[in-house]
C-alpha cells in the first residue's frame, strides 16, 4: 500500500506570524513535524508544501528525502483550506 505524507507549511498565519520557524526546544517548528513523519515507514513520499523559502531551506537541512513543493500564490492566502492545497497536490503528484 503506497501511503504519503502531506505537510502543509504556510509561510503567514492569522495568528501567530511565522509560526512554523518560531523556535521550540531550540528548533523550528516544522523541524519537529518533518523529523516526526520521517520516523513513519510506511510514508512513500514526504512532500512539504509551502510558500517559504526559509521553510523550505530548513526541511532541504532536515532530510533530502523530502519532497518541497513552492506552493503557488493563490493556494498561500488566509482563506484557502487545507482540503484545497490537498486536491492540488493529489492531482499534482498523481497520488
Amino acid at each position: 500500500m503506497n501511503i504519503n505524507c502531506l505537510i502543509l507549511a504556510r509561510k503567514n498565519s492569522k495568528r501567530i506570524i511565522n509560526k512554523n520557524i518560531i523556535s521550540f526546544r531550540n528548533k523550528p517548528l516544522i523541524y519537529w513535524t518533518i523529523k516526526q513523519s520521517l520516523k513513519i515507514r510506511s510514508f512513500k513520499k514526504i512532500i512539504l508544501s509551502s510558500d517559504s523559502l526559509e521553510i523550505k531551506k530548513i526541511s532541504k537541512k532536515i532530510s533530502k528525502k523530502i519532497l518541497f513543493n513552492n506552493r503557488p500564490s493563490y493556494l498561500s492566502g488566509a482563506k484557502i483550506t487545507s482540503e484545497k492545497v490537498m486536491i492540488y497536490l493529489i492531482k499534482k503528484y498523481k497520488f
